[in-house]
């Protein structure tokens, strides 16, 4: 199984150098980070709001975002759509979706929005890991 996941792994990391994370939670957000950094040393880049995780996008072209779902000054849906639908260079990127409490309305808002996935809270590497060879 380890040499399983290291191949994975291995085949993921040329796709995780360059990683959003848009969270208002700053111990959510540093606990993510710090999983992906135990996955790729590829850069990452926090914000707290949508407005910063837009002008984040913009500015360093993510190849992958994570988003919360609902959050201060963070709604993940309204996020992945401004995405979508914007000429940055990340509008095709993929975005996770992050929330502790997932309905299915909200499951299928944040497909309908572009979301790729979803990444149930609390999280460990165990849990990323399918979420990113998904994606």
């Amino acid at each position: 199984m380890f040499n399983e996941e290291n191949k994975l792994i291995q085949r993921m990391v040329p796709m995780l150098q360059r990683v959003l994370i848009v969270d208002p939670a700053p111990a959510s957000a540093r606990l993510l980070a710090d999983l992906m950094r135990n996955i790729s040393a590829g850069h990452l880049w926090n914000a707290p709001s949508n407005r910063r995780g837009l002008e984040a996008a913009d500015q360093v072209n993510p190849q992958l975002i994570f988003v919360e779902l609902s959050g201060a000054n963070v709604d993940g849906v309204d996020f992945a759509r401004r995405v979508r639908r914007s000429e940055m260079n990340c509008r095709q990127a993929p975005i996770v979706m992050v929330t502790a409490t997932a309905t299915a309305a909200a499951i299928l808002g944040a497909r309908d929005a572009g979301a790729h996935e979803f990444l149930r809270k609390p999280h460990t590497a165990k849990d990323l890991l399918p979420r990113l060879e998904a994606v």
